[in-house]
Formats: C-alpha cells, structure tokens, sequence
C-alpha cells in the first residue's frame, strides 16, 4: 500500500463511511460531497465533456475579495484535486482495493443547486482526468475487506501495526534490562558499603560517601578511601574494590 495524502485519506475515509451505512450508495458524487457542497457540482455530459458548475453568489464572493486571479485560482485548485481524485481511483481500482460495478446513470457529479440559483460552467481541461471522472462517477464503489481494515486501523497495514508492536515490546524489555541494571548496581554498591561499615564498626565513622570511582569513611581520626571499579559486560555490572588507602 502506498503512502496517502491527508486529502487522500480524507476521501478513503469516505469510502468506508458511506459503505457502512446501511443502504448507503457508495458513489463518487456521495464521496466528494464534503469537497463539492454547497458551491460546486459537476455535469456528466460525455467521456470527454464534464464541467464544473460553480454558484454564483460564491463565485462573486471570490472576485470581490480576491479578483479575478482568485477566480483562477478556484477553478485551478478544482482541476488539480479532480485529477488528485481520478489518479487514487485508478491506483485502488488497479491494485484491487475497491471495485467499479454496477452501471447508474447520474447526470451529475454532486448534488445540484436550486433552479433559481445563478451558476457559471468552467469545463474540466485535462482529457484523461475528465474521461476517469466520467466513467467512475458513472459506477458503484465497492471497497475491498482490506482497505476497510486499513482505514479502521488508521491508515496501517498489518505489516506497520506488527512492526510498531515489536518494537513497543523490545522498548519495553530494554526500559526492564536497565531498570534490573540499576537495581543491581544499587545493591552492588550497597553490599559493599555495609562491608566496609562492618569492617570499621570499631572506628567510629562519622562519614561515607561516594566520591568519583572511591568510597570515602572517615571519622575525627582517620579517613579510608576504597576504590570501586565498575566492569560492564552486555547487560550486567561487575562492581569490586581494587584497594585501600588511608589517610591519616
């Protein structure tokens, strides 16, 4: 499966929305609804005739807020995301995902305005979009079982979910190595402490700190440093004195 747009995901979306819906016609036009009302629809006149009808009211909005290039730019945008949306039929459709059946006969694309609405026809300029538009908004779309999966598992094929549960699973073994190293650790130094505690009971030790790779104890009379060498091997942790010096 390739990698969608966010638009593109918007529109499988749909897809699968409407196949859910008990009686729901699942054609283009239902599809795109959310892109063409209020404004738009399109006429479905032949193979090689389909227009954009835009409502007026809108189309005047633009120009007075934008000029005329804003008007270009409207019909510029609505070419580009019909040929967007003939190109992701045709990979689904080639790549099994959803299948066209089931002849209708639609005399548009979206649903129209009222009659007394003034509108203005803009003709789709590229040949080939408008001949996959035609023929696709001219069937029923029928998604197959595992595009529906990928939709409800947030556009993920099974492959990316097992791979994303791996790799939870080795983080989460990796987070416990180190949590067991740490503890180990702990304990290592702690022995170690209580040793030399035990070894200086009779000296009256006022102080032990860890200071660097040292162990420090000191009373009012002396002080004794141990030197504490840390070797790691993969996931453990050896911890030894090497010696003992004291300062008096």
């Amino acid at each position: 499966m390739k990698e969608f747009s966010d638009y593109e995901k918007v529109i499988l979306g749909k897809i699968v929305e409407i196949e859910g819906i008990p009686g729901g016609l699942n054609v283009l036009g239902n599809i795109l609804d959310f892109e063409l009302y209020p404004n738009f629809y399109i006429t479905l006149n032949s193979e090689t005739d389909c227009s954009v009808i835009i409502k007026k009211t809108y189309l005047d909005n633009i120009a007075n807020t934008y000029g005329n290039l804003g008007v270009s730019e409207i019909t510029k945008q609505l070419n580009n995301k019909f040929l967007f949306v003939a190109k992701l039929f045709e990979y689904l459709e080639r790549e099994g995902q959803i299948y066209l059946t089931d002849e209708i006969d639609l005399p548009t694309l979206g649903s129209k305005f009222g009659n007394r609405e003034e509108k203005v026809s803009y003709p789709l300029e590229d040949k080939e979009t408008v001949s996959l538009i035609y023929r696709i908004a001219k069937k029923r779309i029928v998604p197959n079982d595992s595009l529906i999966h990928f939709v409800k598992n947030n556009f993920k094929t099974d492959s990316e979910i097992k791979a994303e549960q791996e790799q939870r699973n080795t983080s989460r073994k990796i987070n416990w190595t180190a949590f067991g190293v740490i503890v180990s650790l702990i304990g290592i130094l702690l022995t170690n402490v209580l040793k030399i505690v035990e070894m200086n009971k009779t000296k009256g030790i006022d102080r032990v700190e860890i200071i660097n790779d040292k162990l420090k104890i000191s009373n009012d009379r002396d002080t004794t440093y141990m030197k504490i060498s840390i070797d790691k091997f993969n996931d453990t942790l050896n911890v030894k004195s090497d010696n003992k010096v004291r300062v008096k």
